[in-house]
């Protein structure tokens, strides 16, 4: 057989050959990763690349599940490509009874997700995470967001910021709105888009899910708040936040300080994430003269 040019080429679509003038500089950058990790006692993990299907859907959100390769197996198992590696490890958790709490782990590997190729976005991509599972302190949340300002700094990219939400709060303001809890992950969804796509149309999408023109825009007031964290007390007791998340929230600026990196911090209560797993702090790591985000990371219970 006999293969023209567009067959010898990488599948299309987001898909890459990474020949050595590529690949040992990743390596490199993986190795810096891996130092920042390890020097804050994270433990490397792997996991297969394949999941079963229903593991990943029941985790991934409406908006994700579409973007998960799936197929079935030449046993006929229903079977995905991991869409990042959060649902592998708690998979793992789930069973690994035997591993001692707090778990510290980190990992450098492949994801894959069936998403629109893009500036800085492709479908199979090397994901560099940590997971803190046991923990649900306001220091355990300090030393996950130490981590990423670290190792933004050990990669010399310049300047950055960390833009920092609290699901818990979002919902709690939700639920003063009157939104009922069967509809929240709707328009967090639709909050999730902020940014990408025009106010008009968020509202016209968070009316259509059924609320009234007032909720709609207080929803769209929610999402567009975005200022220094030094604000955070502020802006939570103007939106009625509980004392509960008002103390959380001072600890945990103390906490940013011990670690030095309380500068780097905003609130931006416009980042929810798209995953339905998340269920405490989420944040971005948005890089200026990048013009994009190059990564986020959340707390969530997905067990």
């Amino acid at each position: 057989m006999v293969f023209d040019d567009k067959d010898l080429r990488p599948v299309r679509g987001g898909m890459r050959d990474l020949t050595p003038e590529e690949y040992y500089p990743m390596l490199q950058i993986f190795d810096k990763l891996a130092r920042v990790a390890e020097s804050f006692g994270y433990l490397r993990v792997e996991t297969p690349a394949l999941e079963h299907y229903e593991i990943l859907k029941a985790k991934a959100g409406e908006d994700v599940i579409n973007e998960i390769y799936y197929f079935k197996d030449k046993a006929g198992r229903e079977v995905g490509l991991r869409f990042d590696m959060t649902v592998p490890v708690a998979r793992v958790v789930s069973y690994r009874v035997d591993v001692p709490k707090p778990i510290r782990w980190y990992y450098i590997t492949k994801v894959w997700r069936y998403d629109e190729p893009q500036h800085g976005r492709y479908r199979e991509f090397h994901q560099f995470g940590i997971e803190f599972i046991g923990s649900s302190s306001v220091r355990a949340d300090a030393e996950v967001l130490a981590v990423g300002v670290e190792a933004l700094k050990a990669l010399s990219i310049g300047d950055f910021r960390i833009r920092i939400n609290d699901r818990r709060v979002i919902d709690q303001l939700l639920g003063k709105l009157g939104i009922s809890g069967e509809l929240r992950p709707s328009v967090l969804r639709i909050m999730d888009k902020r940014g990408k796509v025009p106010d008009d149309e968020l509202l016209r999408m968070l009316r259509d899910l059924g609320l009234n023109n007032d909720t709609a825009q207080e929803v769209l007031r929610l999402a567009n708040t975005s200022e220094s964290i030094d604000k955070v007390i502020d802006s939570f007791r103007e939106f009625g936040v509980s004392d509960e998340f008002i103390k959380y929230y001072s600890e945990l600026i103390d906490l940013l300080d011990m670690y030095g990196i309380r500068n780097y911090m905003d609130l931006d209560m416009g980042i929810v994430r798209g995953l339905d797993y998340y269920t405490g702090i989420v944040f971005e790591m948005y890089v200026p003269d990048y013009k994009l985000s190059v990564g986020g990371v959340a707390v969530g219970m997905i067990i």
